[in-house]
């Protein structure tokens, strides 16, 4: 397994987002002075609504991102569950801070079959194996193998989608 990187990075946007019970902020970073990571980072901090391990996460990112910008924090942390608007213009004023990210490095497969039936769509696979009659798509996670006759396939491809995962948010002290 790949180890993290920690990168030195600026906070470029922020954009508050509520969809049904999911509550947070999406954050993007661009990364500077670094040859390893040279793409914007995005992550989403979650602010609950409820208290959960997600939204504690999601907290503390945003109370360094804030003490970083040297901007005042609550007394009271989880006065930000649920509160993604007032969140998102607090780290608006933060936007240009500098801190340090520790990233690692995903990647997700995904394979489509273009069959007689339609588009066959499976995510999150990790091997893809023809034989003369079918071909195998396996997931990760295990299961069983997705079979696709052969016969009925008009195309088929796979495709990566790489991207740098937000470990951990610090400030610089």
């Amino acid at each position: 397994m790949a180890r993290n990187r920690v990168v030195a990075a600026q906070l470029t946007a922020v954009h508050p987002h509520r969809e049904d019970d999911l509550c947070g902020v999406y954050l993007t970073f661009e990364p500077q002075r670094t040859r390893i990571v040279t793409t914007e980072i995005e992550d989403f901090a979650s602010l609950g609504p409820e208290h959960c391990i997600p939204s504690v996460t999601g907290i503390g990112k945003v109370l360094r991102i804030l003490r970083a910008a040297r901007i005042a924090t609550p007394a009271e942390p989880l006065e930000f569950l649920g509160r993604e608007t007032w969140v998102g213009e607090l780290l608006e004023r933060a936007i240009g801070t500098e801190v340090r990210l520790e990233v690692a490095a995903r990647n997700s497969l995904l394979f489509e079959a273009w069959t007689e039936e339609g588009v066959r769509r499976i995510e999150n696979i990790r091997l893809v194996e023809e034989d003369a009659n079918a071909i195998w798509v396996y997931r990760i996670g295990g299961g069983s193998p997705v079979r696709i006759a052969r016969s009925s396939v008009i195309r088929s491809r796979t495709s990566s989608t790489a991207w740098w995962q937000v470990r951990e948010v610090q400030g610089y002290d």
